[in-house]
């Protein structure tokens, strides 16, 4: 019976009833025995030979009592019946040793039948369980090739993209679906083929031979089958989906470069067309490229082949990241090689060499060079924007570049992006974020940088002492030539005209007073002693002084110069640059040197030329300590966060939470969430496909999702 139970239709002999009864349960316990005629004359057998013994014996006890009792006498009739009883004791002795012998000789005969009849019970159930066991696997074979069977038919709706050559596939997504159902109605024919060899494992679980255990063989290999079955169709799902993504790059090498030729023969750029096409979401609608495309000459794509092209893309249209990464190819240097100014090796001259981990955007090809056996690109590198042929692959197959996404960047900490090159003579288009993306378009390379001078200096105006930058490191002046000063060595009159003998004393300077000169020294005619018109420091006063006697006494000596501020700058408490701030010093500040100037190198900075993947601003940003690291679309959730259906957050509905090591790619954005001022992007959650909504970071830093470097 289906559920692995041993069933018998029986009729009770007590009152003639009939009815199915379990003779033996699915795990082999056993309700009913077989009821013989052997069985019930050997239940008779022993009752009559019972009785015979205990007869026997009360025989023997009976004679072996009256024998006693007539022992005393010694005449009469009780002696004649006393010798009687003796002789009848020898016949119930050989009575009774005839009936030992009997049983003896009848438990042989019944351990001969036993091992008889057990041989034949045993053949006769052997008999029995294999008819049973080949009704069970029977019915778990029909099960099985049931699931064989539709797994044929799978095959024959997959074949189209599954085959090696799939580029006649006139709609693979009805192909895919087909298949995809044909998967799903699989599932109950599997489930019913595990389902019946389930039921019935446990009657051949503890079977070491006969028929069961040959059953349990036959079980395990149909199993077998069942997995391999499950296997296949999941494999042949997966060559469906493989074909299908095939077919998508296909086309989409086919749409990048008709869209590329357009670009480059209407003398546009690739964030142009983005503008033109993209809607206020920051993305292109399937219609408004699918009207573009229609414009493209040469290329041809059938409805079925653009709903394949755009669920490739992404979901609801086409991302500005997806968009780029379409339309413009870039390569990684995996091996040196030159870059040279034509296709022609042979006649061309090299411009540079090209080194491992450099990138290059493709501007034309990749083109066969059929006398050499080898590819070549016209390609830009990013370090230098320096442009030529480049060989991708030798005429041996030997790599040389390898194709890659856009290099990107995402700002670990906030940078500044500006407008241009050299850092210090920049303006700031605008702050980036942390965690924005970065796309790189030039760079990174360090800026030629020189030495800057440094001086110790104090601010005439309050008295404030600091280090401040003389002529910075690009060579720009940040302080022009001022006046010099003078120090009073001992106390001498400050007068109101240069000739000594006809002038008025304005006051008298103290030994220790500075002086600031405005005119001179110059020589008096009369006296011959030089002479500067001075200012003091002290009150302000103005007026000449005398410099030196005529008898070569010192009266005031130059003790230093100032400097006037031509450029805003920053006063440091110490000589390094990036030492603590004193105080800011405006244009026009003077300042008195003090110490100086002296030369403070410096390491040239590492400069990128990016652009904004939230808005699209290019500038150039300074690559140091960790700040920007490599971008891919991958993030790891480190921290439980929601998943919402918008962008912004309050109006949102949270689909579900990520649970930490979930991981998400990112399908747009990321950017502000002004409401919490945090950064957001929309991905696709690897788990089960849920397109949504995620958080970054919290307004407060503490990261969700953690970017995954690219390999």
């Amino acid at each position: 019976e289906m559920k692995g139970m041993t069933r018998v239709e029986v009729r009770k002999l007590k009152d003639g009833t009939r009815g199915w009864v379990t003779m033996q349960g699915n795990h082999g316990k056993l309700y009913l025995s077989l009821y013989t005629t052997y069985t019930d004359f050997n239940k008779g057998f022993e009752k009559v030979i019972s009785t015979a013994k205990i007869d026997a014996a009360k025989a023997t006890e009976y004679i072996n009592a009256k024998s006693k009792e007539l022992s005393r006498c010694e005449k009469g009739p009780l002696v004649e019946a006393r010798a009687e009883l003796s002789k009848l004791r020898p016949k119930v002795s050989v009575l009774s040793t005839k009936l030992d012998t009997l049983r003896m000789r009848i438990d042989e005969c019944k351990r001969d039948h036993n091992k008889r009849e057990d041989f034949e019970r045993r053949k006769a159930e052997d008999k029995k369980d294999r008819k049973a066991a080949a009704l069970i696997l029977k019915a778990i074979r029909e099960k099985v090739e049931a699931a064989e069977a539709s797994v044929k038919a799978l095959e024959e709706v997959a074949a189209p993209l599954t085959s090696d050559d799939i580029s006649g596939v006139a709609d693979p997504i009805a192909v895919r679906e087909g298949a995809e159902k044909a998967a799903g109605d699989l599932e109950a024919p599997i489930a019913d083929a595990k389902a019946c060899l389930s039921a019935h494992e446990g009657k051949v679980a503890k079977a070491a031979k006969g028929a069961w255990f040959d059953a349990k063989k036959d079980m395990k290999l149909m199993n077998q089958r069942i997995v391999v079955t499950a296997n296949k169709v999941t494999e042949i799902i997966q060559a469906v989906q493989a074909g299908c993504e095939a077919l998508a790059e296909a086309k989409i090498g086919q749409v990048a470069a008709a869209l590329r030729h357009s670009i480059q023969t209407g003398g546009s750029s690739t964030e142009e067309l983005f503008a033109k096409l993209s809607d206020s979401e920051d993305r292109i609608s399937e219609a408004a490229l699918s009207r573009h495309l229609e414009t493209l000459p040469n290329l041809s794509l059938s409805v079925a082949h653009r709903r394949l092209l755009f669920q490739a893309a992404n979901a609801g249209g086409v991302s500005r990241r997806s968009f780029f990464d379409m339309v413009e190819r870039y390569y990684k240097c995996v091996k040196d090689i030159a870059i040279t100014t034509g296709f022609d090796i042979k006649s061309s001259s090299t411009l540079r060499k090209l080194e491992v981990d450099e990138f290059v955007e493709v501007l034309e090809g990749p083109q066969s060079d059929t006398t050499l056996g080898v590819m070549r690109i016209r390609a830009r590198a990013l370090s230098d924007g320096k442009a030529g042929w480049v060989t991708a692959t030798g005429n041996h197959g030997t790599p040389f570049l390898q194709e890659m996404p856009r290099p990107c960047l995402y700002a670990a900490a906030p940078v500044s992006l500006q407008d241009g090159f050299v850092g210090e003579d920049s303006s700031e288009v605008r702050a980036v974020k942390a965690n924005e993306v970065l796309e790189l378009l030039e760079g990174p390379r360090k800026e030629v940088v020189g030495t800057a001078m440094r001086a110790k200096g104090k601010a005439l105006s309050d008295g404030v002492v600091g280090w401040f930058t003389v002529k910075s490191k690009h060579g720009i002046d940040h302080v022009q030539p001022g006046k010099s000063t003078y120090t009073c060595m001992s106390s001498i009159a400050l007068t109101d005209s240069i000739d000594i003998k006809n002038c008025k004393v304005v006051r008298k300077l103290s030994k220790g007073e500075g002086l600031t000169v405005l005119e001179g020294p110059v020589e008096d005619e009369k006296t011959s002693v030089p002479r500067i018109r001075a200012k003091a420091a002290l009150d302000g006063a103005e007026g000449w002084v005398t410099v030196r006697g005529n008898a070569g006494s010192v009266y005031a000596e130059e003790t230093g110069r100032q400097m006037v501020v031509c450029r805003a700058m920053t006063m440091h408490a110490d000589f390094a640059s990036d030492s603590k701030t004193v105080r800011s010093l405006a244009d026009e500040e003077v300042l008195e040197i003090l110490e100086g100037p002296e030369e403070e190198a410096s390491e040239a900075p590492v400069r990128a030329r990016v652009r904004a993947l939230h808005d699209g601003k290019v500038g150039w940003v300074t690559v140091q300590d960790r700040n920007l690291l490599p971008w891919s679309p991958n993030y790891r959730c480190v921290a439980a966060t929601p998943m919402h259906d918008a962008h912004a957050v309050e109006s949102a509905m949270v689909l579900r939470r990520l649970d930490v090591g979930e991981e998400v790619e990112l399908l747009q954005g990321p950017r502000v969430e002004e409401g919490l001022g945090v950064m957001r992007f929309r991905g696709r959650a690897a788990k089960d496909g849920l397109i949504g909504w995620v958080t970054i970071a919290g307004n407060a830093g503490k990261p969700f999702l953690k970017c995954i470097p690219p390999e």
